[in-house]
């Protein structure tokens, strides 16, 4: 809970105010053959099932001329099964609700998924594995003057942004920084922030993809790793279609007109984050430039293990090791759900050549691409481990407060009383709505505090909100640097919009 520094202030109506290709086969230290899908190795695991035609998307369903097999579970170069149903078969061997992966054979490592789809990672005694010889070495970034950007050349940015409101905010302002600078920037992102970015100015390209249906799924299974229930109740199936769509849609935006104007576009560089997934394969098929970036860490360092990962050690290995091959650990369990899709869309939409595993785990650290986090180097400071190419450069605010308008009856509230307390988890979706609805309303009456409540996409139940009395106001839509300086305190979720 953080205290407004500036609380009982009184509102009013007018109140103002570079990708590089890559050929390398580099196995990861100690990688296995072997799958926790049961019955197919982990290099099989990445060719694509057979699925029903869609028309939009014809060459997910074309297998390449390279995919022949001997007979057996196959069927021209593809799987007679669906992914449904070859992880339920799968699943059904493990018999329990958070099954345990067994020990990775390379490494000595055991991986279990938990309901809400974190991992655990489990490093034995025997784990003894050295960091690796190019850890730490600094990146020699060839033809870029670090001082000269400010006369680099005008091009077409395209950046490309999956998740939700709180994902595609920062970079608004960032594609609002590069337009002051004479670049044509296009922000392609999913329908609903259609709006959100053409009111701030950008050229817009719709990606496909439901947000709220994505970060429903990414709650339950965090990066898109499948966890127990998911590889049981048919969301993997859905997911890879989503993914599939994103993937298709992401190519398209480097180069279609503008989906509105129709006005050309054709990608100089490509400005991503993590979750499009598309980014390295799109700049590695066009030959332009990749900036990754990203709102939370997400590069192999010692300093921490991976934001997904609780990682557990019996042995005396040093923690900075198994901080370090958490995050790669990670990407093969990644790579484990959607390389399939991945490896469809990159040799029959792209014509890259196929990836397996061990080429796929760690692609983006040997290609070096470089990284810019938007976040705080006093929240998370810069790892020593962090070469020249990642940078931490601070959040991305756009100032909402100048024009905004408040609505007469949120004014009205604000002016009734004591400054209330905010509470409001953004794009957390919820598993029982009506039940943290319900406990947030009796901590309210107990404490004997004012609120308001944003009900957000995690479904906090909006009559129950507005029914609970005059201290309580339902929040739509609102900048939280105008709102926040209005409250005592703020009660959120942690994400990157707050």
């Amino acid at each position: 809970m953080n205290t407004s520094s500036t609380s009982g202030r009184r509102p009013s109506t007018s109140h103002s105010y570079r990708s590089r290709r890559t050929s390398s086969q580099t196995t990861l230290v100690g990688a296995s053959k072997a799958s926790h899908y049961t019955g197919y190795s982990q290099a099989e695991s990445n060719y694509p099932p057979r699925e029903s035609k869609d028309s939009a998307l014809p060459y997910l369903y074309e297998p390449p001329h390279y995919e022949h097999r001997d007979s057996g579970p196959y069927y021209n170069g593809v799987y007679r099964d669906s992914d449904q149903d070859t992880l339920v078969q799968s699943v059904a061997s493990f018999g329990s609700i958070n099954p345990n992966l067994g020990p990775h054979a390379g490494l000595g490592v055991e991986t279990s998924f938990h309901d809400n789809g974190r991992l655990s990672m489990a490093f034995g005694r025997k784990f003894d594995q050295p960091l690796p010889d190019v850890h730490g070495v600094p990146v020699h970034e060839v033809g870029i003057d670090e001082t000269g950007f400010i006369n680099a050349p005008p091009m077409n940015v395209n950046i490309m942004i999956v998740g939700s409101r709180g994902d595609v905010q920062p970079y608004l302002a960032l594609g609002q920084r590069l337009q002051s600078h004479g670049h044509s920037v296009r922000l392609s992102t999913h329908e609903t922030f259609r709006k959100l970015v053409k009111d701030a100015g950008l050229r817009f390209f719709n990606i496909g993809g439901d947000p709220h249906e994505l970060m429903s799924y990414m709650v339950r299974n965090p990066g898109l790793i499948p966890g127990f229930k998911s590889m049981t109740n048919g969301d993997i199936g859905k997911k890879q279609r989503m993914v599939a769509e994103i993937l298709e849609r992401c190519y398209l935006s480097c180069f279609e007109p503008d989906d509105d104007t129709n006005a050309i576009f054709v990608a100089d560089a490509i400005i991503s984050n993590p979750p499009t997934f598309a980014h390295i394969h799109c700049a590695e098929a066009l030959g332009i430039p990749l900036l990754l970036s990203f709102t939370m860490p997400w590069c192999p360092t010692a300093a921490f293990p991976h934001p997904l990962v609780n990682v557990l050690q019996d042995g005396n290995t040093e923690a900075n090791v198994l901080n370090y091959y958490s995050y790669a650990l990670v990407d093969l369990m990644t790579w484990q759900g959607l390389g399939r899709t991945i490896n469809k869309f990159r040799t029959r939409r792209l014509g890259l050549p196929y990836l397996s595993s061990a080429s796929a785990v760690g692609m983006i650290e040997r290609c070096n691409i470089p990284w810019t986090y938007c976040l705080s180097p006093a929240l998370v400071p810069k790892p020593i481990d962090w070469m020249n190419h990642i940078d931490v450069v601070g959040f991305y605010f756009l100032d909402l407060a100048k024009d905004y308008q408040p609505p007469r009856d949120l004014i009205d509230f604000l002016n009734a009383g004591p400054p209330p307390i905010y509470i409001g988890f953004g794009s957390i979706v919820l598993d029982n709505p009506k039940g943290l609805t319900n406990s947030i309303l009796a901590g309210i009456a107990q404490a004997g505090v004012r609120a308001i409540i944003s009900p957000g996409w995690g479904g906090l139940d909006e009559w129950m909100i507005k029914s609970a009395g005059p201290h309580v106001f339902a929040l739509g839509n609102v900048p939280h640097d105008w709102l926040f300086q209005y409250v005592s305190a703020v009660c959120h979720h942690g994400g990157a919009g707050k």
